[in-house]
């Protein structure tokens, strides 16, 4: 008898108890999560190596949209904020 892998059977992952899934899992496309109580920001988007806060899923680079990744100016990842058209980098060493 041949396994049937359990992301071909509908409700097959139990999504109200704890668990851990191992694995690993690639998009071809961004990726938008949705809170179930939406407070300051709308979603969260992955896309290429930047997470995002928005405040609109229906337009991007909102002012006051955030987002981490790779930094323009330093050697590591940074928060960066959209504001006036830009993003605006936060130094890493400043505390929020």
């Amino acid at each position: 008898m041949e396994t049937i892998s359990a992301k071909q059977v509908e409700g097959a992952v139990d999504v109200t108890s704890d668990q851990s899934i191992g694995g690993v899992k690639s998009f071809t496309s961004p990726v938008i999560f949705f809170p179930t109580d939406p407070g300051q920001f709308e979603c969260l988007k992955i896309e290429g190596l930047y997470m995002y806060w928005l405040k609109d899923r229906s337009k991007f680079e909102n002012d006051g949209d955030m987002r981490i990744g790779p930094s323009m100016s330093y050697s590591c990842p940074t928060l960066q904020e959209f504001k006036d058209g830009s993003w605006k980098e936060r130094n890493p060493n400043d505390i929020i």
